[in-house]
C-alpha cells in the first residue's frame, strides 16, 4: 500500500483565508479528543490564535510554492515533501516517547521515504532500532522497528484519513 501525506490545504485553519504563493504556513498534526489524528495548516501570523493541542505529534513550516503548469506533478511533489516533513517533525519532540502510534508512524513513513530515496537504511538492525540516513541533510534517524499487527495498521490507517490521501 502506498500512502501519501496530503499536501497543504488551500486555506488557513484559523481564518479560512486562502494561502498565497510565498506565504509561510505552519502545519500541525495532533490527536484529537477521540484519539484520532488530525492535521491543520495555519498562516504563520495566525499561530497565536490557534490553541496548540497538548497531543501535538508534529509541527513544521512550509512555504506556499508558486503555481506550476502541471498540477498533478506538483501535488505528488508536495505529498512527498509533506511526508518527509511529518517524519522529521515526529523526531523533534518525540525521541523518548513510548507512544506506540508515533513508533508505528515513524516506521511507516521511514519505509515510504526509503522507497522514494529520501531515506537510506544504514547497517543492520540493532535492538529493534533501524538507523536511517536522511539523504538531503545527512542526519541519522533511529526508527523503532516493531512487529505490529494488522489491527494496529488498520487503526492507524483509519486515523490517518485526515492527513493521508
Amino acid at each position: 500500500m502506498d500512502w501519501h501525506v496530503k499536501p497543504l490545504s488551500r486555506q488557513c485553519g484559523v481564518t479560512g483565508e486562502a494561502f498565497e504563493p510565498g506565504e509561510r504556513v505552519v502545519c500541525f498534526v495532533f490527536k484529537d479528543e477521540n484519539g484520532e489524528l488530525q492535521r491543520i495548516d495555519v498562516k504563520e501570523q495566525q499561530v497565536g490564535h490557534f490553541e496548540v493541542p497538548p497531543s501535538l505529534m508534529g509541527r513544521w513550516i512550509r512555504i506556499i510554492p508558486e503555481k506550476e503548469e502541471d498540477p498533478e506533478s506538483e501535488t505528488k511533489k508536495q505529498s512527498i515533501k509533506s511526508a518527509e516533513e511529518f517524519f522529521l517533525a515526529l523526531f523533534e519532540d518525540n525521541d523518548a516517547t513510548t507512544d506506540n502510534d508515533i513508533d508505528i508512524l515513524k516506521q511507516i513513513l521511514a519505509l515510504m521515504l526509503e522507497r522514494k530515496r529520501i531515506l537510506r537504511r544504514q547497517e543492520n538492525l540493532v535492538d529493534m532500532i533501524q538507523d536511517y540516513l536522511h539523504v538531503p541533510s545527512k542526519a541519522i534517524y533511529k526508527v523503532p522497528m516493531k512487529d505490529f499487527d494488522i489491527g494496529d495498521i488498520a487503526r492507524i490507517q483509519e486515523q490517518l484519513k485526515h492527513i493521508i490521501i
